[in-house]
C-alpha cells in the first residue's frame, strides 16, 4: 500500500511540475525580435523584422499590430517618418494588412481579423524602407532608430539589432537605450563589426518596452543630402506660410480684379449746389431716396415749405411752439396741379389735410385728420419709391 501512494505522489508531483512549466511557457511573449538595419548611402535605411511569437489565447491569434513611429524630433524640428512598407510574410507566406495612422504611430493590422490562427510558435517578417534617416553632424553621420518599438503588449524575451553601413565604413560611436518611452537603461551587450555593430539585450524586456540603437560613422562616405530632401525639409518649415501667403495673394487679386473690372466708381463730376429738386420729383421724394426712407419728419418741413412756395397755403408761425397753416385762396378756377410742378402725392395730401377746412394749428393739439393724411402721403412716398432706390 506505502508503495502505491509513493508512486500517486510522484505522478502528482510530476504533472503539477509539468503544468507549471507548460503554463510559464505558454505564456503569449515575442522568443526573438531580431531587427537588420542596412543603411544605405543615399541616407535611407532599409529595416528587415524577424520575429517569433508564442501565442496563447489574446490577440495574436487573430494576428498582430506593428506600431512604427510616426514623427521624430531632430534639431528641435518635429519630422514625419516617411515609410514605406515593401513586404509582411507570416510563417514564410505573404500576409494580409491594413495600414492607419494615429497622433503618435503608424500602425500595421498584421492578419485577418476573422481567422484565428493555430496556438503555437509564429514567425513574422516585415520588410519596409525609411527615407533619409542618416543624421548629419559636423563630424559623423549617425543613425538613430527605435528598433523594436515601445507599443508591444507582452514581452520580448529576447532582441537583437545589427546596424550595417555601406562597404568602406568606419564605425566611431554607439549607443542604445532600453525600457519604455524616455528609459535611459542600458541593458544590452555590443559588438563592432567591419561595418556596424551588433546589439543584444541581456534581459527580457516588459511589455511596451523596446530598445533603441544609434550608429555613428566617419563623414564622407554617406551622400549629403539631395536637392530634393532638402526642399522637402524647406517645405516642412515653410508650407504652412507659403500656403498661407499664396492664398492671401490669390484673394486679394482676385477682388483687385473684381473691383477693377465692376467695383470701380466713376470719377465724381464737380458738385454744384441745387436749390430745386430734380424735375418730376417733390422735395419727399428727394428725401427718402437720399436717406433710404423717412428720417424723422424732414420730408413733411420740405413738403409744406414746397407747398407755402407754390402759393398753395400760407405758413405762420408767430405762436411759441405753434404753426398755422391757412389754405390760400387761389385765383376763380385755379387749382393746385401737375400743371404747376405739382406731384400727385403732394396735390392729394393737400386734399385731406384741408379737407372741410381752410386753416390748421400745428403743434397745440392732437389733429387726427392731418396725422391720417400725413401717414397716407408717408405710405404712397414709400410705394413709389421705396423698392425701386
Amino acid at each position: 500500500m506505502r508503495r502505491y501512494s509513493t508512486t500517486l505522489f510522484v505522478f502528482v508531483t510530476l504533472w503539477f511540475s509539468f503544468a507549471i512549466n507548460f503554463s510559464a511557457h505558454a505564456k503569449e511573449a515575442i522568443t526573438h525580435f531580431d531587427v537588420q538595419i542596412d543603411v544605405q548611402k543615399n541616407g535611407d535605411i532599409l529595416v528587415t523584422e524577424t520575429l517569433q511569437i508564442r501565442d496563447a489565447k489574446s490577440q495574436s491569434r487573430r494576428g498582430i499590430f506593428r506600431d512604427l513611429p510616426r514623427k521624430y524630433i531632430f534639431e528641435s524640428e518635429t519630422r514625419p517618418y516617411r515609410i514605406t512598407m515593401e513586404s509582411i510574410q507570416r510563417d514564410g507566406r505573404k500576409e494580409k494588412y491594413e495600414r492607419s495612422t494615429n497622433e503618435n504611430a503608424i500602425r500595421y493590422r498584421i492578419g485577418d481579423p476573422e481567422i484565428y490562427l493555430p496556438n503555437g510558435i509564429h514567425n513574422y517578417s516585415l520588410r519596409y524602407t525609411v527615407k533619409n534617416q542618416v543624421r548629419y553632424f559636423n563630424d559623423k553621420d549617425e543613425i538613430y532608430w527605435n528598433a523594436t518599438g515601445t507599443y508591444w503588449p507582452y514581452p520580448i524575451e529576447k532582441a537583437k539589432v545589427t546596424v550595417t553601413f555601406p562597404e568602406g565604413a568606419n564605425p566611431i560611436a554607439q549607443s542604445a537605450y532600453t525600457g519604455r518611452q524616455g528609459d535611459d537603461a542600458q541593458n544590452y551587450k555590443v559588438k563592432q563589426t567591419k561595418r556596424g555593430y551588433v546589439f543584444e539585450t541581456t534581459q527580457t524586456l516588459g511589455k511596451r518596452e523596446g530598445i533603441t540603437v544609434a550608429a555613428a560613422i566617419s563623414k564622407g562616405l554617406i551622400d549629403p543630402p539631395s536637392n530634393a530632401d532638402n526642399r522637402f525639409v524647406w517645405w516642412l518649415r515653410n508650407g504652412a506660410l507659403t500656403i498661407l501667403s499664396l492664398s492671401l495673394a490669390g484673394i486679394t487679386g482676385f477682388y483687385t480684379w473684381a473691383w477693377r473690372r465692376v467695383g470701380r466708381d466713376p470719377i465724381k463730376g464737380p458738385v454744384f449746389a441745387r436749390y430745386e429738386p430734380p424735375a418730376g420729383y417733390s422735395p419727399a421724394a428727394v428725401s427718402h431716396i437720399y436717406y433710404r426712407g423717412f428720417k424723422s419728419h424732414k420730408a413733411l418741413i420740405a413738403t409744406l415749405m414746397n407747398l407755402g412756395v407754390k402759393g398753395a397755403i400760407h405758413i405762420k408761425s408767430t405762436q411759441k411752439k405753434v404753426t398755422t397753416l391757412t389754405r390760400t385762396l387761389l385765383e376763380e378756377g385755379q387749382s393746385l396741379s401737375n400743371d404747376n410742378d405739382a406731384t400727385a402725392s403732394e396735390i392729394q395730401f393737400l386734399a385731406d389735410a384741408f379737407k372741410k377746412r381752410k386753416t390748421i394749428n400745428l403743434g397745440k393739439k392732437y389733429d387726427a385728420k392731418f396725422t391720417k393724411a400725413y401717414t397716407a402721403f408717408r405710405d404712397a412716398i414709400s410705394k413709389e419709391y421705396g423698392n425701386a432706390y
